[in-house]
């Protein structure tokens, strides 16, 4: 799981740069014109493998404004240096760069890393879990890992982490053209801070990825770069792309008048907060579509917008503080919610077979026909220990652990390692036949519970209802 400890390294890493000389200057009227070639800085895209499906790439000048503001404060730098060194085993304070990368999203099963470019020496702090290709892995926290890599200090998933040791011994595939993020390399020019990139097939929700191909597009990559331009490139299929541009700015012209519309009542009218956002809403969102000045080239949808923002240090830091409290919690509850698949599923196939045994006739050993009901009722919990105090934080597979009544009956079991424990309890025969199907589980094993319940019985013209999944506390 990527729980609130990788949060909080994360927000770390974004406001605490290591280049604490470079900060940038408020930009003025034709600076971009008289603006020197931008220097070489490191690429940092050899530290993202060519299976990756989704990545980020911060280098050393996009996070140099933060720097510049810590500078300002050396005794700050030198109590957060000593501090991180001794919890992290990382001076993070020295960042050069940030290299995050997914390969396939599924908690802690998927292929999840991210590096922190540093130089000098990292020895990551934690319970040593092993070792892979040599290289020592520790626990950082519940469901992560770390290692110490050439390139700085790597954390992630298992299968993350020691893919990024693997592409640190030239052992696999760095990005490549024919990778499915190529993109990014195409992307690549020396005035570049932040690159992302992203492919469709690696969107888990198969809903989304019809509807991309519908859209026609494969992949998705954008660049900051130092003028402060947004770049936005969309490749794919280029029919499929021109309809889309075509849908979406005709979309956006209906957006525009209505709120030309708008800002013409606000400003016949007397209410100043109303009329001041109405009118700034309406020339910025024009400006806005006359800048971008989207066109489709052959398999490829382009767009770029001029940010405006000053280079001030202080702006960057709070633009930048804003996305990550916004994008890192909602990656953490997109992690955990991923995971709720196991409840929701399971709670189905127990129902399932909570029908199949009510409608089966069932006899004594004298061979008498029983009355119909459910399969018995389980008694409490199973497994009957908590995940979270199990190995890895998730109930084991255990041969034969599910093979016992009621789950036989149910003709239920996990044939794999889990998040939940399940309890079934029923009551009743006949037409008062009812039960009861719940599962719970503590997705980041802090004590509060994520609980799935499922209501059944026979209804009033004999046929079996159900009402659920009645959620509490989802991703908690």
């Amino acid at each position: 799981m990527l729980n609130s400890k990788l949060a909080s390294l994360l927000l770390v890493t974004l406001v605490l740069p290591g280049c604490p000389d470079r900060g940038r200057s408020p930009a003025s009227p034709g600076a971009e014109a008289n603006r020197p070639a931008p220097a070489a800085q490191e690429s940092l895209l050899q530290h993202v493998p060519a299976s990756a499906m989704g990545a980020a790439v911060l280098r050393q000048r996009s996070l140099s404004p933060l720097g510049a503001m810590l500078a300002e404060q050396p005794q700050l730098k030198a109590d957060l240096s000593a501090f991180l060194v001794r919890t992290t085993g990382a001076d993070l304070t020295r960042l050069e760069g940030i290299v995050a990368w997914a390969v396939e999203i599924k908690g802690e099963e998927g292929t999840v890393a991210v590096l922190m470019r540093l130089d000098g020496k990292v020895t990551p702090r934690g319970k040593p879990e092993g070792q892979h290709l040599g290289v020592q892995l520790v626990r950082v926290e519940k469901h992560l890992l770390g290692a110490a890599v050439p390139a700085g200090f790597v954390v992630g998933t298992r299968a993350g982490v020691q893919l990024a040791i693997a592409l640190s011994q030239g052992k696999a595939k760095a990005l490549e053209p024919k990778a499915p993020l190529a993109g990014m390399l195409a992307a690549d020019t020396p005035a570049v801070d932040v690159l992302l990139g992203a492919a469709a097939a690696g969107i888990p929700e198969e809903a989304a990825k019809k509807t991309l191909d519908g859209w026609g597009i494969r992949t998705a990559t954008a660049t900051w770069d130092q003028q402060q331009r947004l770049k936005l490139a969309l490749s794919g299929e280029g029919t499929k792309l021109s309809a889309t541009l075509k849908m979406v700015m005709g979309l956006a012209q209906v957006m525009l008048g209505k709120l030309q519309q708008e800002k013409s009542q606000a400003m016949a009218g007397d209410k100043v907060l109303e009329g001041v956002s109405a009118i700034w809403a309406y020339h910025n969102f024009n400006k806005l579509l006359k800048d971008i000045n989207p066109q489709v080239k052959g398999d490829q949808l382009t767009a770029s917008y001029h940010l405006p923002l000053s280079g001030d240090p202080q702006m960057m830091a709070a633009v930048i503080g804003i996305l990550a409290a916004v994008a890192i919690p909602s990656f953490i509850k997109y992690t955990r919610r991923s995971k709720t698949v196991e409840a929701t599923a399971s709670l189905d196939g127990i129902r399932t077979g909570a029908v199949q045994y009510f409608m089966a006739d069932h006899y004594s050993k004298q061979g008498k026909l029983l009355p119909k009901k459910f399969p018995p009722s389980s008694g409490g919990w199973w497994p009957a220990k908590p995940c979270c105090e199990m190995p890895d934080y998730k109930c084991p597979l255990v041969p034969g652990s599910w093979d016992r009544s009621p789950w036989n009956e149910l003709n239920f079991m996990l044939p794999a390692p889990h998040y939940y424990q399940y309890r079934f309890t029923s009551a009743g025969q006949g037409k008062d036949a009812t039960y009861t199907a719940q599962a719970r589980g503590d997705l980041d094993c802090d004590g509060i519970y994520s609980s799935y319940e499922i209501r059944g019985r026979v209804g009033p013209g004999g046929d079996l209802e159900y009402v659920g999944p009645i959620i509490q506390n989802e991703v908690e």
